[in-house]
């Protein structure tokens, strides 16, 4: 991949390749863990994901305008499990519990939003990725093609406070996929039902009146 200033979306592999082959390995994430954990130190060890995409993904991506899935399988990697969680968990757990929690996680090709989207493209482009409704959205059409749906909880904030994660299990309800879920939620949080999901936003007004 060449760095550059600008970029035709029409070109772009984001755009050439199909979104359910904008998977990440168990092998490429555990190798971000350990760049992550000699990124952040002196007080800093437990990085938030928010904190690895603006540290350490936004940097290697800068100028090539792909995803870090991308830059790292440039012609593109056939995803099998999808990904559902928040930003705001630790980064290493998160590893940690899909190490942990799923038996056959180095086989695994996976979809998950901080490293299948290019977090380096302006917002402008980024919806024109994203589509008009949420049912055209990458997110959809890889839980399309994905044979299972990995709900991946932690214990910082409710995920499904975050719009997206509520819309991603309405897809996997829909399209009948096999749901597994890791990791634990903070205490005292509701299990199910509407509490659950009370005041569930985006942090971007316009993804949360298309979603809502």
């Amino acid at each position: 991949l060449e760095r550059k200033e600008s970029y035709t979306l029409k070109s772009n592999p984001m755009v050439v390749i199909p979104s359910n082959r904008w998977g990440i390995t168990w092998g490429q994430l555990d190798g971000l863990g350990a760049q992550v954990s000699a990124c952040f130190t002196k007080g800093r060890e437990n990085p938030n994901v928010y904190d690895v995409v603006k540290e350490v993904i936004r940097p290697q991506c800068q100028g090539l305008h792909v995803s870090y899935s991308i830059l790292l399988n440039p012609a593109g990697r056939t995803c099998d499990t999808f990904l559902s969680h928040a930003w705001s968990e630790s980064y290493l757990q998160f590893v940690i519990d899909l190490r942990d929690k799923c038996p056959d996680f180095q086989e695994r090709v996976f979809w998950g939003c901080f490293a299948v989207l290019p977090q380096t493209w302006p917002p402008e482009n980024l919806k024109l990725l994203l589509g008009v409704t949420p049912h055209q959205s990458p997110f959809s059409k890889a839980i399309d093609n994905c044979e299972e749906f990995l709900v991946v909880r932690n214990a910082n904030k409710n995920m499904f406070w975050r719009l997206w994660c509520v819309a991603e299990l309405g897809f996997a309800s829909e399209k009948k996929r096999r749901v597994q879920v890791v990791g634990n939620m903070p205490p005292n949080t509701p299990t199910c039902g509407a509490e659950l999901i009370a005041g569930a936003e985006c942090s971007d007004i316009e993804d949360t009146s298309i979603l809502a």
